[in-house]
């Protein structure tokens, strides 16, 4: 969506198609990078991710990327992806196995993505949305 110079503005909005091979996607995470932007989206049908690369203009045309299923995804509805402390890091929820992976991309935001279960956590039906909060320093 481009609003252009103010959030006042009807925006416009520009189809892309299905790029990066989309799948019943669900959620979007987009994070800035060395100056880059970057979108990953969930795929549901596909257990899959997409990966956009916008370069250092958030409203140019995307290349796309499936990723495929870097480890443990089920049915993946929300998707968060950060930068902290120079490194990127996320989370993902699965709605038919009811978990939640951490995400980790050791090698940058167009490197291979580590997925861990995320233990401890339990009781949990369908989980649809996850989003990540920080309290000063921790």
């Amino acid at each position: 969506m481009n609003f252009g110079n103010s959030l006042g503005n009807i925006p416009t909005g520009t189809n892309y198609g299905n790029i990066g091979n989309l799948g019943a996607c669900v959620d979007i995470s987009i994070i800035n990078y060395s100056g880059n932007w970057y979108g990953y989206i969930t795929n549901t049908s596909s257990n899959s991710i997409t990966r956009l690369d916008f370069g250092n203009n958030l409203l140019s045309t995307p290349t796309a990327t499936n990723l495929g299923n870097p480890g443990g995804l089920g049915s993946p509805r929300a998707i968060e992806v950060f930068v902290e402390c120079g490194q990127i890091k996320g989370f993902i929820t699965n709605e038919t196995s009811n978990t939640i992976l951490s995400l980790n991309f050791p090698n940058g935001p167009t490197g291979s993505i580590i997925t861990n279960s995320i233990s401890g956590i339990s009781n949990l039906a369908l989980p649809h949305s996850i989003r990540r909060f920080r309290v000063g320093d921790t």
